[in-house]
């Protein structure tokens, strides 16, 4: 009985999760306030334009590799334009993820029940780490592209499918740079326990990244790597509370799983050398990115898709180590039933994730304000809309304040004097704003007092990340200021 619960539980979470992706996958808006920008760089190379280049008014690139994006291009061009493409691709790679935790613990174990459990698992913690895989960004198809590697790590046994392994690594650094700690991380398992295959690994994970850096260079004159290779602050006290209050309230069962796991005497030396490593690699990218300052839930996603893989194993291995006779029986209850506790913790209401008819028809509503608002209208935090509304294209609010923030100077500079002499001058045609902007006082100055934004009512707030939306109208004072130097 506990086992067929354990099982259906098991099996929900994906099968929810895809209801709630497909249901919100031709959503015309964002459904997180970021997801516009990847949109933007989309259309960008759609149009024949460098994804990196130097940072103006109407373009500057968000911080990362490009791989996402130009697999998006290539699915807009034949799925067409808006949000559709990139969320496709998060969707895809995301049941990558689901059929490779999967697939790893089934070819370990030889059984379905732990697999199940590792895959459901995984599934299950969609909303608490940001309802993020299906979003238009380039965290699932970076964490496909890992667990991928690491599938390919455990079980291939020849040099050929060690290369394919560090090409994947590869890979996922041109998707999100995080992936370098996993590089890192498997390159050493290779030249501490697996001397004889790691040339093929570390030669075609850092061969690769240091072939596809120079030729990405080489295309963008050097943009590529002013923006990717930039440093971010690190949150010292997220050592603590990524633990505290993000995993262990989470996933309490799948950590003491791990920690049984990883303590048993008795395993195969290579099996347990590199699940190790696999837990330090994927636990540990993820303790990385949640401590990159303004790292959101969806950092949690490698940890998650790293315990769940143990759970899935840590099942296996006490039902194995289960004394037979009479006392079998009560000890397997109280495991599956450990189990299923983990299992039920991670439910959550999936309505939370859809977004509304109100919230379709206030973003039609906004849209057509928009476009009446003159060909040059900018909204810093949804330059999307504004490209939708009036073909006017310009830069993220996001992409700006990373820019001023990680590369102070000359090129930064520039930008700001710019940005004040364009409010000075009157360039755009109105100002949309989510609240306090950073050039708030020369807004106000040139193009105060702000106006109210009722076309949305209560609606059309993002359904993950910042709850955050167009709340300001700023339309150009009848004079402008003084705008000399």
């Amino acid at each position: 009985m506990l086992t067929a619960a354990v099982a259906a539980v098991a099996a929900a979470y994906p099968l929810l999760y895809a209801v709630v992706a497909l249901l919100r996958m031709d959503y015309p808006f964002e459904l997180e306030w970021l997801e516009g920008g990847s949109l933007v760089q989309v259309q960008r190379i759609l149009a024949g334009h460098p994804l990196y280049a130097r940072p103006s008014l109407s373009y500057v690139a968000f911080p990362y590799p490009p791989l996402y994006y130009y697999v998006a291009a290539a699915v807009a061009a034949a799925v067409g334009p808006g949000f559709r493409a990139l969320r496709l691709i998060s969707f895809v790679a995301s049941l990558l993820s689901l059929g490779a935790i999967f697939d790893i613990v089934r070819r370990e174990t030889g059984r379905t029940l732990p697999a199940m459990v590792a895959a459901g698992a995984f599934a299950g913690t969609y909303h608490a780490a940001g309802a993020w895989l299906d979003v238009g960004r380039v965290d699932s198809l970076w964490l496909a592209l890992l667990l991928l590697a690491m599938q390919r790590i455990r079980f291939g046994r020849t040099a050929l499918s060690q290369a394919v392994a560090g090409a994947l690594l590869c890979l996922a650094f041109f998707t999100k740079q995080v992936a370098v700690v996993a590089v890192a991380g498997c390159a050493l398992h290779h030249l501490l326990w697996r001397r004889r295959h790691a040339p093929a690994l570390v030669g075609a994970a850092a061969g690769g990244i240091v072939a596809g850096t120079l030729l990405m260079d080489r295309l963008t004159g050097g943009w590529h790597t002013w923006y990717v290779f930039r440093p971010h602050g690190l949150l010292l006290h997220r050592l603590f509370t990524f633990w505290w209050v993000d995993v262990l309230p989470l996933l309490p069962v799948a950590v003491l799983g791990a920690i049984f796991l990883l303590a048993q005497r008795g395993q195969d030396p290579e099996k347990r050398r590199f699940y190790a490593t696999f837990a330090a690699v994927m636990v540990g990218t993820g303790l990385f990115g949640r401590m990159i300052s303004g790292a959101y839930l969806n950092a949690l996603l490698p940890a998650c898709a790293g315990l769940a893989v143990l759970l899935g194993l840590a099942l296996h291995e006490a039902q194995t180590r289960l004394p037979p006779g009479e006392r079998r029986a009560p000890l397997e209850a109280t495991l599956l039933g450990a189990v299923l506790l983990q299992l039920v913790m991670l439910a959550s209401d999936p309505r939370a994730q859809l977004p509304t008819a109100p919230d379709r028809q206030a973003g039609e509503r906004l849209t057509a304000r928009l476009a009446g608002l003159g060909a040059t209208v900018v909204v810093p935090s949804h330059p999307y809309l504004a490209a939708r509304a009036s073909g006017h294209a310009h830069a993220h609010a996001m992409a700006i304040a990373d820019l001023l923030h990680l590369a102070p100077g000359p090129v930064a500079d520039a930008l700001e004097r710019d940005m004040r002499k364009a409010l000075c001058e009157h360039r755009f045609s109105a100002v949309v704003t989510n609240g306090t902007w950073r050039w708030q006082a020369e807004l106000l100055r040139d193009y105060g007092p702000p106006l109210p934004v009722p076309e949305l009512g209560d609606a059309f707030w993002p359904v993950t990340g910042a709850r955050t939306r167009p709340s300001a109208v700023y339309i150009p004072r009848a004079s402008g200021a003084n705008c000399i130097g």
